[in-house]
């Protein structure tokens, strides 16, 4: 489904020399004596081999049927190249993905063009979430404007909510106020997400590659504090910060997590990590942004001491309960 980023090793010259009784052997770098002819190389004739042996558990096909929570699959903002939706069903049906979920719908009639075009023609395979429209920020009405197009795209089929790392990194006010997750102003979407139990998927982090501060965490953490009926996904499992967001997720009992990686960086919670929290964590792949492949993703959930309701609750099971609590 996604071309796999291979990890590259670089090969250390160990060179030895003698000068003498005193002089020991030294370790050290030394260019090949035809290094100048292979400087330059085509990325369609790159082709490393890993250092790293370790052994493979391939998986074909999931063994349950998974319901990805995180792509950006033929979205409104144009991540990625457009797939034929016929297609992406087959690949589906090759890997037992039952559903996909398209974050970035925004609203209006780009998200009526995918739901028209993806969601409706095949029930069950996709689900769309919208999104804010931030050019109306410095509008006096602004919360209750959001509100209302957040309840349009629900009643047009969305069902969900996506809060792009835009949020706490580019979003200003006019006075050059930062817009953050737990800004008093979107109280009003909360309580609305909180009403009708709608999924908020946001990025706790606002670095440009999406690395995530323990001190990021706070302000989702008071989201749940002043809302506490708001189901509130962190993205990317909080990335670097999973620790500290695998324990808000424990803490809160509306606060979820999806496993989505970095590019090509996957979440790792402990297998006891995954038992305990298999209820509150989801599975994503982020595609088309990530190197990593479905099939590689879920091998990294499997581990012999992930008891089978963890398995099903992981891969979809969660994410169904969450979807289907909608109240639309």
């Amino acid at each position: 489904m996604i071309k796999a980023i291979v990890t590259t090793a670089l090969l250390l010259a160990f060179v030895s020399g003698s000068e003498g009784s005193a002089q020991q052997t030294g370790i050290g770098y030394k260019p090949a004596t035809d290094a100048d002819s292979k400087k330059t190389i085509l990325l369609k004739d790159f082709q490393p081999e890993p250092a790293l042996h370790a052994a493979a558990h391939e998986i074909r096909r999931a063994k349950f049927p998974v319901i990805d929570v995180h792509t950006h699959t033929n979205d409104a903002v144009g991540i990625g190249d457009r797939v034929d939706p016929k297609e992406m069903v087959a690949r589906m049906d090759r890997l037992n993905i039952r559903t996909i979920v398209i974050l970035t719908g925004m609203w209006g009639d780009k998200l009526q063009t995918i739901i028209d075009d993806m969601v409706k023609p095949y029930p069950g395979r996709f689900i769309v979430f919208t999104q804010f429209d931030w050019s109306k920020i410095n509008d006096p009405h602004f919360s209750q404007l959001m509100v209302r197009q957040i309840d349009d795209s629900v009643a047009r089929g969305a069902r969900g909510l996506k809060l792009l790392k835009e949020l706490g990194l580019g979003v200003r006010d006019s006075t050059g106020k930062l817009i953050t997750i737990d800004d008093p102003r979107l109280d009003p979407v909360w309580a609305y997400a909180a009403e009708v139990a709608l999924p908020v998927v946001l990025h706790a982090g606002h670095a440009a590659d999406g690395h995530t501060d323990d001190a990021e965490l706070e302000p989702v953490a008071e989201v749940a504090r002043r809302h506490p009926g708001a189901r509130v996904i962190i993205a990317h499992c909080g990335h670097t910060a999973s620790q500290a967001a695998l324990r808000l997720v424990a803490r809160h009992e509306h606060v979820y997590a999806d496993l989505t990686p970095v590019i090509h960086h996957p979440v790792r919670p402990t297998a006891a990590q995954l038992t305990a929290l298999a209820g509150k964590l989801l599975f994503g792949s982020d595609a088309p942004n990530t190197g990593l492949t479905v099939t590689e993703l879920l091998v990294g959930l499997v581990g012999p001491d992930l008891p089978e309701d963890a398995w099903v609750a992981l891969t979809g099971g969660t994410a169904r309960r969450l979807i289907c609590d909608i109240r639309a």
